[in-house]
């Protein structure tokens, strides 16, 4: 684990020093904004956001977001890759993490 100083030094890092106080992640952030608020539809805007995920989180390799209908059926609208949904679908089988 990293000292107190370490951290304070990867924070300061991280967070750069732009005069509006954005780091790297408040640029994900800020860009994701613009892309949703520019989306067109519900799926558009889920599109930016597992496309954005993807981006942002380190070690992704895979990213979809999971949907309950009014009856309870889940469903993968969105995927980055079809072995997302497929991961997804074995989830709601033994829904471990739903």
């Amino acid at each position: 684990m990293a000292d107190h100083d370490e951290w304070v030094r990867d924070r300061h890092a991280f967070r750069g020093d732009e005069p509006s106080g954005l780091g790297p992640l408040g640029r994900q952030f800020t860009q994701l904004t613009e892309r949703l608020l520019a989306a067109s539809s519900v799926h558009q805007a889920l599109e930016q956001v597992v496309a954005a995920t993807l981006r942002i989180v380190p070690g992704a390799d895979l990213v979809s977001i999971t949907l309950r209908s009014a009856d309870g059926a889940l469903h993968t609208p969105v995927e980055t890759a079809p072995l997302a949904t497929e991961l997804d679908l074995l989830q709601y089988e033994t829904r471990p993490s739903v």
